[in-house]
């Protein structure tokens, strides 16, 4: 035979092949199946790769469960005469479907934005359908409910023949009503969210007809085998065309991606109400602040400074506080407290969310933290104060002593002048010079204590566990105490600025010695929550005792009315309070709020063996 006649026998031989050969009804249900479950799985996998948008990950779930499905009816063609492997597989595919049905529905809500569908109670509530589900098939042998028949049927291949039963039908009817509701989400999210858009509604609306009439026609005449499943087609038909829609209009969409991650970025709180004010989603910031707020109804009625009425129209931003000691919610109090934080500033402001067509579908609330900037617009009033203090000082205070220093240094000059000998007095002169040292050691006083006050005008940052004794000791040997006796109790150790704290021990100690006199007998102790420092003698007058811790106040014609001031801003500097007790004998200055730890007290005797009260005298 010469190749040309052999290449011509070849030919007819493949012609004949190919046209003779007609695939069996179970490799065609197995090619369709697998097809479809090779699709499904592709799909699942092609959008976990490339989508990272909304629910993208967890419509890939509903894929794969889905291609289980599928793959369920490939394997029911293959097994053959397994019966109890088929078994298994027709008690699996209710399951399965109802397992793919709530995954959906979940997406849809994600997708939809509807937070409501994921929230514990939604995701409790379908977790228990599917348990209620697995038990009635697992039980299935005992009451017959599920499945009324299942035959074994070996015409034209071996395949299972499933007769429905009453939960069964139910079952079926709970999935079309699942899936039903999850493209009404979905078509609302098409239509009315960013960029709405009807033809994949369209679509969607033809993937529903697609399922049901599929599943219609499976119940009611059967597919090309008789009283074979074919509802798994039903849905596949359904998500291969809602795949269509959903890469079309969102899950191929980066601005869906980069909206999310930036209000994540935003580091102020962010929560999205429906237009009954009812919470449908949040920002990471807003679940640091409130904890999680899915579906919680009446959101701003929450607030004293707030409520429902916030929505109606654009409002000003409105500043609200909230205390960490009183407010309801829990997470911001215990992050607060945690901090440290006092009380926290917010600005509330609203905003509509609308449609292209401008119809409202909800509100932005947005809260923007103040409290930093409340804190230092406090520090800059209380340094406006603290400038015009120090001009008042300067105006007032020290030109008292200068004109002093200057009257007196112009009698001293007067006093020896050489051009008039009757007049000439050196000793006159000398005792002018001895008067204006005094004035300038008083400025020079006024100048110290303001420049104390400008140096401790800055809150602390930095503090350390120190020996409160040691403290007092370092403060009572920098003052001149002349003949005064210092007895110490209760020691142990204070959280503070040590240098601050001496500062503040040296002005109450030199107040003592100032105003009580040189005998004066200070006691310096420690409390549980700060400390006192306290003189014997007469106290301070009750008429004065509300003004003692004012600028520049006192009584005395030497005093430069500073000294308690600098106490009170070291005290507050260290965030502590500082007061005057009212039920004691002499004057005695409370320090609270304050971190201590006392070790069993000890008592350093006073040199002096009775506490001596003196008559009334200035302060």
């Amino acid at each position: 035979m010469t190749g040309g006649g052999l290449s011509q026998a070849v030919a007819t031989a493949l012609s004949e092949l190919r046209f003779d050969y007609a695939p069996s009804l179970q490799t065609q249900h197995l090619l369709l199946f697998a097809t479809m479950t090779l699709v499904t799985v592709g799909l699942a996998y092609w959008i976990t790769r490339t989508r990272q948008t909304r629910g993208a990950q967890l419509f890939a779930l509903t894929l794969v469960v889905l291609g289980a499905r599928l793959a369920s009816d490939v394997a029911h063609g293959l097994v053959g005469e397994l019966w109890p492997v088929l078994e298994v597989l027709v008690a699996l595919n209710p399951l399965l479907e109802l397992g793919l049905v709530v995954l959906f529905v979940r997406f849809a809500g994600r997708y939809a934005g509807m937070e409501r569908v994921g929230s514990d109670r939604a995701r409790r509530a379908m977790g228990g359908l599917v348990a209620v589900a697995a038990v009635a098939i697992a039980t299935n042998p005992v009451h017959g409910l599920v499945f009324d028949a299942v035959r074994q049927v070996s015409i034209p291949f071996t395949h299972v023949v499933v007769e429905r039963g009453v939960l069964g039908f139910g079952l079926l009817g709970v999935n079309a009503v699942l899936l039903l509701a999850a493209a009404g989400l979905l078509a609302y999210a098409v239509t009315t969210g960013f960029r709405p858009a009807w033809w994949p509604a369209i679509v969607l609306s033809i993937a529903v007809s697609v399922a049901i009439v599929v599943i219609a026609l499976q119940l009611r005449v059967g597919g090309a085998l008789y009283q074979y499943d074919y509802t798994a087609i039903g849905y596949a038909g359904f998500f291969f065309l809602t795949t269509l829609a959903l890469v079309e209009h969102g899950l191929r969409r980066i601005e869906v991606v980069a909206r999310e991650e930036i209000l994540d970025d935003i580091d102020d709180a962010v929560v999205l109400l429906d237009t009954d004010g009812t919470v449908v989603t949040t920002n990471a910031a807003a679940e640091g602040l409130f904890g999680t707020l899915d579906g919680a109804e009446g959101f701003l009625d929450r607030f004293d400074e707030l409520g429902s009425e916030q929505l109606d129209g654009d409002r000003e931003r409105t500043a609200i506080t909230i205390d960490p000691e009183t407010t309801e919610w829990e997470t911001l109090r215990n992050t607060t407290r945690t901090a440290g934080r006092g009380p926290r500033h917010f600005l509330v402001s609203t905003e509509y969310v609308t449609t292209q067509t401008t119809r409202v579908i909800g509100h932005v609330v947005r809260f923007v933290e103040t409290t930093e900037l409340e804190r230092r617009s406090r520090e800059l009033e209380r340094k406006n104060d603290q400038l015009d203090q120090f001009a008042s000082t300067v105006s007032h205070d020290l030109r008292n002593p200068l004109n002093v220093a200057t009257g007196y240094l112009q009698m001293a000059t007067e006093a020896v002048d050489p051009d008039d000998d009757a007049a000439f007095d050196v000793a006159a002169a000398l005792t002018y010079l001895d008067k204006v040292e005094v004035s300038l050691d008083r400025m020079a006083t006024i100048i110290d204590d303001i420049l104390a006050l400008i140096d401790n005008a800055d809150p602390v940052t930095d503090t350390e566990a120190v020996d409160f004794d040691s403290v007092a000791s370092a403060a009572w040997s920098t003052v001149d105490t002349r003949s005064a006796t210092l007895e110490r109790s209760g020691e142990g150790t204070i959280e503070a600025d040590e240098t601050r704290l001496q500062r503040l021990l040296e002005n109450l100690f030199r107040n003592a010695v100032d105003h009580v006199g040189d005998e004066v007998t200070i006691e310096v102790g420690l409390t549980g929550d700060g400390f006192y420092v306290a003189d014997d003698g007469p106290g301070i007058p009750e008429d004065e005792r509300e003004q003692i811790f004012e600028h520049g106040y006192t009584t005395g014609d030497e005093g430069t009315g500073l000294g308690l001031s600098i106490v009170q801003q070291l005290a507050e500097a260290h965030g502590w309070t500082v007061s005057l007790d009212p039920d004691a004998d002499g004057a005695k200055f409370v320090v609270e709020g304050c971190a201590t730890t006392r070790r069993p007290a000890q008592t350093t005797e006073s040199t002096e063996p009775e506490r001596r009260h003196r008559p009334e005298r200035e302060r």
